[in-house]
């Protein structure tokens, strides 16, 4: 690889980390500020097993905690906060009566509902709008194909790969 080409790959890899960090600060930040919406006093961690189960449910708590990447301890903690405020309920599993399957209450799905249809709410369809739908059809195929050749590299189909 020549001098100038490498310079340019660190440039544009450079921007790329730039452009990932502030991408997951505001991710945060609005998690934290939805969590906020649905339950004062709630954690980004709860927001993001809460909308892990919207998106999943049924699913079982050690799905879950898969799913986010965090010990079953931490996920029951987040899940017994989730109950205790209604917005999850848990139902056995009808093939296997020692499993739990969460599911999200009407509560819950109705609080959820407020969140994204509030002023923090709308996700990619708000951010998006004014979007070439060729220019995101493009960014979702860069990002599918990053994805999966780190899962590749990783050995998984999550594209979950260390840093280090």
């Amino acid at each position: 690889m020549s001098a100038t080409r490498s310079g340019e790959l660190e440039d544009a890899i450079h921007g790329l980390e730039s452009a990932f960090s502030a991408l997951t600060r505001q991710y945060r930040r609005l998690l934290a500020v939805q969590a906020r919406q649905l339950s004062p006093g709630f954690s980004a961690a709860a927001m993001k097993a809460f909308v892990t189960i919207a998106h999943a449910a049924p699913i079982t708590p050690s799905a879950v905690a898969e799913a986010l990447t965090v010990d079953r301890a931490q996920v029951s903690r987040l899940l017994r906060d989730l109950d205790t405020e209604g917005l999850i309920a848990r139902d056995p599993d009808p093939h296997d009566r020692r499993q739990t399957l969460l599911r999200l209450t009407d509560e819950g799905a109705a609080r959820l509902a407020a969140v994204r249809e509030g002023p923090t709410g709308g996700g990619l369809r708000r951010d998006l709008a004014a979007w070439d739908p060729a220019d995101i059809r493009r960014l979702t195929e860069l990002l599918e194909r990053f994805v999966a050749e780190r899962a590749a590299r990783a050995g998984d189909d999550h594209g979950e790969e260390s840093d280090a």
